[in-house]
């Protein structure tokens, strides 16, 4: 009873026009059971000899499918081509009945007729011109007609789409010709007819047989099967293109996220396939050409991956196209997992373009993502020490860091040595960093993130709190420090008023940059003497935390200096401060290092770096 009440709603709503709601799709015009794959923007400009295909044909089993290329792009040698398509328009059409599939020309001639459309007199037109081709020999090969029907919901409503009909005619052009009557074929030799086709010649001897188009993938349409809204901006530099960085770059790629430029002077050796995007037929080829060649085959679009061949820290001859490539970025990926690359990348680098950091833990079980703002106001540089911080404050990622010391030798010399690490991992954290960077992109805050794994294959992710940074000039150096490390000395201030109390500073130095990062602070140790008007730093336990600090961030954060605090408002160092400095200044000029101080007063703190007045 239900299947019949069913039939019956169906014919009641079919007799009123209620059957197809408002929202669905407009019907096909026509069905058809095999495939043609056409370019994706073939129906986006009709007319032209820039939509003059030529066909080829593969077979998987019993299904044939024919592929069409444009005669620019086609990897087809110039000469006779097997099969070649013409693109035709109809006028607009109304949907709602699916028609029966035509039989012969003449059939299809009168199903378009119904639109206005004249057909064969559009072949009595366009084959002639095939017949003047000597480069293709179009007169031997195959007809495939494609069809452009723009379709409308109602007569007086504009077309919502265009539905790509495609017929393949198993005649050659020259048959084709001869049965709509523009020429004849005489001691073996075509003659055109002088003054008109023969129009009694009206193509129903030749049959034709539907073929289902297919769209080639545009970046459009895999974000929409992706089901990704494109990013506002999509101009992207990924340096490195490694293990991680390749599936990286090839996750986005297949969903059509961005243009891309690739960058990295490392050519692919035999142990690399294991792990990395490219096959054994790119062995000893650069990396970034080879990437690039691959992502551009994704996508029927024209090269949207550029590559350039260059070391970012030495690139020669390649320095202005590097230049060029940054300056147009609107984010800059680092995937090269090197500290002197992130660096170069953070500092050296003029661009408004926002940084990225994709990289994997020395195990392989992690993975990590740090991206600045949209305005930049953290940069990546500061935001890699506030990660190391993290990992301080996240006791469950003590051993994130931890290195792998299993190794395996793929050639003979010391250096010729590979991380043991399995594709299985670089495989889940690319597509993690994937995901990650679209996330990144779709906020204008900083983000750092670890995505952890284990064997079983279940991942936890954290997500840590950024703290805006502040900026101080010494002379030759800058010094970077932020919120979280002024608030933790004045919490600890309060906690031990009205006497002073104290700590030292964790941070980084680079003295290739001249530039200072403080980022945290231990506190003062039990054996410190904290007086209203004195405080000696003590150093029960001291080493013992310093050297665990060393060891969660793999030795990236250290003793960088030493702070106090003040009871009252001034923030003057006293004759025992300067005195105290001066020990500093000899101690850390032994690495080539400032010394640092900070006073902390009531409502303002002090910074010295360098010396103190």
């Amino acid at each position: 009873m239900g299947l019949l009440e069913r039939i019956r709603h169906w014919l009641s709503a079919t007799a009123k026009g209620e059957l197809h709601a408002y929202d669905q799709p407009l019907e096909p015009f026509i069905t058809s059971t095999y495939s043609l794959i056409i370019p994706h923007d073939l129906n986006e400009n009709v007319d032209g000899r820039s939509n003059l295909l030529v066909v080829r044909k593969t077979e998987c089993g019993d299904k044939t499918t024919l592929i069409a290329s444009r005669l620019e792009v086609t990897n087809l040698q110039k000469g006779e081509a097997p099969y070649v398509a013409v693109v035709f328009e109809t006028s607009p059409v109304v949907h709602g009945v699916i028609n029966h599939s035509p039989a012969s020309l003449l059939d299809l001639h009168q199903l378009l007729g119904d639109s206005g459309a004249d057909l064969l007199q559009f072949l009595r037109m366009k084959l002639p011109e095939l017949k003047e081709d000597r480069d293709w020999e179009f007169l031997k090969a195959q007809l495939v007609l494609v069809i452009s029907v723009p379709k409308k919901r109602e007569i007086e409503s504009k077309p919502e789409t265009s539905e790509l009909l495609a017929f393949l005619i198993p005649y050659s052009v020259e048959e084709i010709g001869e049965e709509i009557g523009i020429w004849c074929k005489f001691n073996n030799a075509l003659a055109s007819m002088a003054l008109s086709p023969d129009l009694a010649k009206d193509g129903s001897n030749i049959a034709v047989i539907p073929v289902n188009p297919v769209k080639t993938l545009s970046r459009e349409s895999a974000l929409s099967f992706c089901g990704i809204e494109p990013p506002v901006k999509q101009q992207y530099v990924v340096v490195g293109v490694g293990a991680l960085g390749s599936q990286f770059l090839m996750h986005l790629v297949r969903m059509g996220v961005g243009k891309w430029v690739t960058v990295d002077d490392d050519f692919l050796l035999p142990h690399n396939i294991c792990r990395h995007a490219l096959d054994s037929s790119f062995i000893g080829t650069s990396k970034a050409e080879a990437v690039a060649m691959l992502a551009n085959s994704c996508l029927d679009e024209t090269a949207f991956v550029q590559a350039i061949v260059a070391d970012v820290l030495a690139p020669g001859v390649k320095s202005e196209m590097l230049k060029t490539s940054f300056s147009m970025a609107d984010v800059i990926v680092d995937a090269s997992t090197s500290i002197p690359v992130a660096r170069h990348l953070a500092r050296d680098v003029s661009s408004e373009a926002r940084r990225i950091s994709i990289f994997l833990s020395p195990t392989g079980m992690d993975s990590v993502i740090l991206a600045e703002d949209g305005a930049r106001e953290i940069q990546i540089d500061f935001l890699e020490m506030q990660y190391y911080r993290a990992l301080l404050h996240a006791p469950e990622l003590s051993d994130h860091l931890q290195v792998r010391e299993k190794r395996v030798r793929y050639a003979r010399t010391c250096r010729d040595v590979s991380f043991v690490l399995s594709q299985e991992a670089v495989g889940l954290h690319s597509s993690l960093c994937a995901r990650g960077f679209r996330q990144a992109l779709s906020s204008e805050k900083a983000t750092i993130g670890i995505w952890r794994s284990n064997e079983a294959g279940s991942v936890n992710y954290y997500n840590f709190e950024t703290a805006p940074v502040y900026k101080a000039t010494f002379g030759d150096w800058t010094l970077y420090y932020d919120e979280f490390i002024v608030n933790k000395i004045y919490e600890a201030r309060a906690a031990r008023l009205p006497n002073e109390t104290g700590g030292i500073l964790l941070g980084s130095f680079d003295l290739q940059r001249k530039v200072v990062y403080a980022v945290d602070t231990i506190l003062s140790p039990p054996d410190s003497k904290e007086w209203p008007t004195t405080y000696i730093r003590g150093c029960t336990g001291l080493v013992a935390e310093v050297e665990m600090v060393k060891k969660t961030t793999m030795s990236m954060l250290d003793y960088v200096g030493e702070w106090h605090a003040h009871p009252g408002r001034s923030t003057s160092p006293s004759g025992d401060d300067i005195k105290a400095f001066q020990w500093l200044v000899d101690i850390m000029d032994i690495c080539g290092q400032p010394a640092m101080m900070v006073i902390a007063g009531e409502s303002n703190q002090s910074w010295y770096l360098g010396e103190m007045r």
